[in-house]
């Protein structure tokens, strides 16, 4: 049995709950029995073993993937309290397990444990980085041949693909005035003067997520010290990401140093989900992983520089290594 279970195990003891149910697609679910599937139910007891119960066309290829006990089918049995995620379940789902006893939310449990990495997730997430650098510098080496944001958000894809791998999430490519919009959607805009790329990938279920920003053209000094302030900020801020400090510390200070021009939280925890669910306040532990994306954003242009870092006993660890100097491209 699982670490994760077991840990999952002793908080389902702690608080009375007999059962924790976990459904389909739910993140949780990945994250306990570590596979992704629909047609799926993990139910862990708090004794004993946890079993999926799988639809039947399923059930021979989960039980490769895994060493929980597999059972053909949907149909369950619990009984007394039953741990469930109130906004990963249906309400046809709930109104089941109120048939066979008394459910209650065990969000925040699932939040306390997906937060601190264990050593092979943390292993898992520094690969899906390091294939990110590549992907990234692939991109860096091929700037003069793209014309639009459609174009870097298509190449992108197509060698995320031909890796092997799945985006963590849309690729965000924005140019110009455009890069003003943290989330802004690729399209045919002409790449001129900033332009801000950020992707990531999934790697055995886990995310990367990385942000640099180029200029198309050439930049004068002003954007040139404006990028290279963000990036001294940038640095500042990695670096106060230590254990026993919190995020909300750090965040305020980004907001302090960069003021108006900087519109988001300074990052977020990083995991299963490219924003992985944590607490409020987040005090930072030894094997959390988290973002680090200062940005600066005007009715003219955007600026953001992202990393992915975990947290360690001493100094925090970068692991997302792609040069951060602002590369040119067309001038």
């Amino acid at each position: 049995m699982s670490l994760k279970i077991k840990e999952l195990q002793k908080e389902l003891q702690k608080k009375k709950i007999d059962y924790a149910v976990f459904y389909d697609k739910d993140p949780n679910l990945q994250y306990f029995a570590e596979v992704t599937a629909e047609h799926i139910i993990l139910t862990v007891p708090k004794k004993g073993k946890p079993t999926l119960h799988v639809a039947g066309f399923e059930a021979d290829r989960i039980k490769k993937q895994t060493k929980i006990k597999v059972i053909k089918g949907r149909k369950i049995k619990v009984k007394g309290t039953i741990g469930v995620v109130y906004n990963k379940i249906s309400l046809k789902k709930a109104k089941e397990l109120e048939k066979q006893g008394k459910i209650t939310n065990i969000e925040e449990t699932c939040i306390k444990l997906r937060q601190v990495k264990t050593k092979k997730e943390q292993e898992i997430i520094r690969k899906a980085c390091k294939e990110t650098d590549k992907i990234m510098q692939h991109c860096l080496n091929n700037l003069n041949r793209f014309k639009t944001e459609q174009d870097i958000a298509k190449y992108l894809k197509k060698i995320i693909n031909f890796l092997g791998y799945e985006p963590s999430f849309k690729p965000i490519i924005a140019t110009g005035k455009n890069a003003g919009t943290p989330h802004h959607t690729p399209g045919k805009t002409k790449l001129k003067g900033f332009t801000i790329i950020d992707f990531g990938i999934k790697y055995k279920g886990y995310c990367s997520d990385m942000t640099r920003t180029v200029y198309y053209g050439k930049p004068s000094k002003k954007e040139e010290n404006t990028y290279k302030k963000l990036l001294q900020i940038q640095k500042e801020l990695i670096t106060k990401a230590k254990e026993g400090t919190t995020f909300e510390k750090i965040n305020e200070l980004a907001h302090k140093k960069i003021g108006k021009k900087l519109i988001h939280k300074i990052g977020h925890s990083l995991g299963i989900e490219v924003h992985d669910p944590s607490e409020r306040p987040l005090k930072l532990k030894k094997g959390m992983i988290i973002t680090i994306e200062p940005g600066m954003y005007t009715k003219k242009y955007g600026i953001r520089i992202e990393d992915d870092i975990l947290i360690t006993k001493n100094k925090p660890e970068i692991l997302t290594q792609t040069t951060k100097e602002l590369k040119k491209a067309n001038f």
